[in-house]
């Protein structure tokens, strides 16, 4: 039986007034672009799967730049609050979050998640990547593949408890807080 004010999912019990969603119910997914780096300052970064720390963050004075089209690049342009989760390789589950609006494009090894910011908060579905209960899907979906890969349809059915908006941008501000002051030290 929950605890009062508590109900019982399929990922635990979570508070009343929460519900578990997929990840595809949240966002669009989207493959990268596939091109190659160079460190000739094209005036557009190239977020390769090797440019996000293990922490999630984008390590932006590692990203080199790409050529791509106008067109091409509208597609492909990120904005702050995107998700990235590389593909393929050891890391594959692993998400980076695009702090920043720069002029930048994904590589074709990762893919993105663009938040529907109407039903959930960027940040908040990142510090959920952060966490074991991503991580035990993520790794149980890897296990399956040849490659230990991770590809959209896979991302699309992981579940995450979601809170109501305005409770989601609170826990995500405070857990921001609370790594920036644990970063400090």
């Amino acid at each position: 039986m929950p605890k009062p004010g508590y109900k019982q999912t399929e990922l635990g019990e979570i508070p009343e007034e929460w519900e578990v969603v997929r990840l595809g119910e949240i966002g669009e997914l989207q493959y990268g672009y596939t091109t190659s780096a160079t460190d000739k300052d094209t005036g557009v970064r190239f977020i390769r799967i090797t440019d996000i720390a293990d922490d999630g963050r984008i390590l932006w004075n590692n990203v080199p730049f790409s050529e791509i089209s106008n067109e091409d690049f509208k597609k492909y342009a990120t904005e702050e609050g995107d998700i990235l989760f590389a593909r393929i390789g050891a890391t594959a589950g692993k998400a980076g979050y695009v702090d920043k609006n720069l002029r930048a494009i994904f590589a074709s090894y990762l893919i993105r998640l663009k938040v529907d910011k109407k039903i959930a908060h960027p940040k908040f579905v990142h510090l959920f990547t952060q966490s074991e209960l991503y991580w035990s899907q993520a790794l149980k979906e890897r296990e399956g593949q040849l490659k230990k890969g991770i590809n959209s349809k896979m991302i699309a059915k992981f579940k995450l408890p979601l809170p109501p908006l305005p409770e989601q941008r609170r826990i995500a501000k405070g857990l921001v807080t609370v790594n920036a002051a644990i970063e400090k030290t």
